[in-house]
């Protein structure tokens, strides 16, 4: 029985589709560096982490290395959160990677705290920046930017240069001063934004917008000639970065040779702090830190994959929500599946009928989700054309475009049923389903109720 009731659902807007993975309960890793403008993952692989530092903190898992251009935009710009986002959507649709650990080095932590602040940014590609970070299950920062550095303030103000180090050169994209990740990364802008709600995350939290955020933190530098600790990353830019700790805080103060403490350590839950970590190391895993990452890593994801189960699967047959009935409801036409129980699967690409029977003209449950009406966000006029949103899931409203992406309608690891369980004689599900607007000629996400 089918009964014309209000939209179901009220959610952010976005104005473009965002065809979302099939659940595949895949995990990940995706490293995000800090200032430098890179221009490939092999340039961000090999000119700034190392194969051997990823391979270690990936922890086993597959992992992307993202790049962008993190000198000339500031983390906060789309220019340099948009490519991250971009480079992450589609490494997750072509994967199948549903649930990702990012890990940043330095200044890279920003632009995931922007976008986990801002959550319906929308990339220059058209993604929104909730398709990624829906999927984050924790954040490590290794040397963490998220108050600023000194250094920034002397090299944008001071106009010389004379002493410092080389490796300042090096860290704040290859001499070039007057960009502006550097001048977002002074002490004062920082405060400016960690307050005014640019960047995600309070001092001193454990998590980020709800995201378990954890770092790793430099503490002093190790040039001693005859020390092997000071050789892990190469001996001269420990000597660097020596001298640059003298210059901005003061020889034997808690810095790592670019970040000081106070910024590393301004909020997250520290896992290691390491007085023979400089900032150049952190980033090439010395002195176990990129085993510390792939420990939480590990952690993190282990959890995902036990979670991506879901407790109370239904067969697309079994539905709750009859898609087999169509028909008007007022204004509201329901398509349902028109051959009902006769219908043949291989006639047509009926998106209903794919919910009944779970296949419809070789598209099938979840795997070819993005090829269908629920994938097009035009189809959700009543939802300011936002698409099917995640945040609908165990909602208590049976929304049929989650199972077309999942296969059912619930939280992942809920030992409660899916929205769309039937209960049994006597009982009711709301169901929202794509349905056309006949008062305004649009399809539109309409809902109904199926009594049982």
């Amino acid at each position: 029985m089918l009964r014309k009731a209000c939209a179901a659902i009220v959610c952010a807007v976005a104005l473009v589709a965002i065809p979302r993975p099939a659940w595949a309960g895949g995990q990940g890793v995706v490293f995000v560096h800090g200032t430098g403008d890179l221009s490939s993952a092999s340039d961000a692989t090999n000119n700034y982490w190392s194969s051997s530092a990823i391979d270690t903190m990936a922890g086993g898992y597959p992992y992307l290395v993202a790049y962008y251009p993190g000198a000339s935009c500031a983390a906060y710009q789309q220019c340099a959160w948009g490519p991250i986002v971009d480079q992450t959507v589609s490494w997750m649709q072509s994967t199948g990677i549903s649930s990702i650990v990012v890990v940043t080095h330095s200044n890279g932590n920003n632009p995931i705290r922007y976008l986990l602040q801002h959550p319906s940014s929308i990339s220059a590609n058209g993604n929104v920046a909730s398709t990624m970070t829906d999927a984050m299950v924790s954040m490590t920062a290794i040397a963490g930017d998220f108050a600023g550095t000194p250094l920034a303030d002397q090299v944008t103000t001071s106009g010389s240069f004379l002493n410092i180090a080389n490796s300042v050169v090096q860290f704040f994209g290859g001499g070039s001063y007057d960009v502006p990740a550097v001048v977002a990364q002074r002490q004062d802008n920082m405060a400016t934004y960690n307050s005014n709600g640019t960047f995600g995350g309070s001092a001193g939290a454990s998590t980020i917008d709800g995201v378990p955020t954890y770092t790793v933190v430099g503490t002093g530098v190790d040039a001693n000639l005859f020390s092997g600790d000071a050789w892990c990353g190469g001996y001269l830019m420990s000597v660097g970065l020596e001298m640059t700790r003298c210059f901005g805080w003061g020889c034997g103060a808690c810095a790592d040779g670019f970040i000081g403490c106070n910024s590393s350590e301004y909020l997250g839950t520290n896992l290691q702090a390491d007085g023979h970590l400089s900032h150049n190391q952190s980033r090439r895993a010395c002195h176990g830190s990129g085993g510390t990452v792939a420990n939480i890593v590990n952690q993190y994801l282990q959890q995902a994959a036990a979670a991506s189960a879901p407790d109370s699967a239904e067969s697309p047959a079994s539905q709750a929500c009859d898609a087999t009935v169509q028909g008007w409801s007022g204004d509201i036409w329901f398509q349902g599946c028109p051959s009902g129980a006769s219908y043949d699967p291989g006639s047509g690409n009926y998106f209903d009928c794919l919910i009944a029977y779970g296949t419809s003209g070789g598209t099938t449950i979840p795997d070819s989700y993005a090829s269908t009406p629920y994938s097009n966000s035009g189809n959700y006029y009543s939802q300011g054309y936002s698409g099917c949103s995640d945040s609908w899931r165990g909602n208590g409203y049976c929304d049929l475009c989650q199972v077309a992406k999942y296969g059912f309608d619930g939280l992942p690891g809920s030992t409660v049923d899916s929205d769309c369980v039937n209960d049994g004689p006597g009982t009711s599900n709301y169901c929202s389903d794509i349905a056309w607007n006949g008062d305004v000629g649009v399809w539109d996400y309409g809902a109904y109720v199926a009594n049982h």
